[in-house]
């Protein structure tokens, strides 16, 4: 269903006779409040700007534009930014230091001993071959090439090499 659909056709008799059931308002309510609950509880909010928590929690409901989340938030009933908000918060984000905020925010919430170094990276590898296998596949390479390549991830924790390929 969607907010302003026309009636269902349900049989009139099944419902109790000429009853007009509509969607009045359709709203994220619980989708929303739990991940700014998260937001706040993360003492993120401690930044202060409003457009940047629309923005990342907008993102996490569904990964798209910057442009786009306007779109988005608009369909979670909220308050959405102007585009020209959007770019100002982004430059707020460099010049105000929050990625700084956000990590300390994030140190304070866990506990020490939790902590844990995780460094991942992914590249891709290209072969000249004429036929693909289950590991060799035809894509873009780095240097544009439509050339049959392997996709490598390495992921290294603090205690050495946990990698997979």
């Amino acid at each position: 269903m969607y907010e302003g659909q026309l009636t269902l056709d349900f049989e009139e008799q099944a419902i109790g006779g000429d009853a007009d059931l509509r969607l009045e308002k359709s709203y994220s309510a619980l989708l929303w409040d739990t991940l700014s609950s998260v937001y706040d509880k993360l003492k993120f909010e401690s930044i202060g700007d409003l457009v940047f928590k629309q923005l990342v929690l907008a993102r996490i409901i569904e990964p798209t534009s910057k442009l786009d989340t306007i779109r988005v938030l608009a369909n979670l009933n909220l308050d959405a930014p102007s585009n020209s908000g959007i770019h100002r918060c982004l430059c707020n984000i460099i010049d105000e230091g929050y990625r700084e905020h956000l990590s300390e925010a994030c140190f304070r919430y866990v506990k020490p001993a939790a902590l844990g170094l995780v460094l991942y990276d992914v590249t891709t590898l290209y072969f000249e071959i004429q036929k693909e296998d289950e590991y060799r596949k035809a894509g873009l390479s780095k240097e544009r090439r439509l050339e049959l390549q392997i996709t490598v991830g390495l992921l290294v924790d603090r205690t050495g090499l946990e990698s997979n390929t």
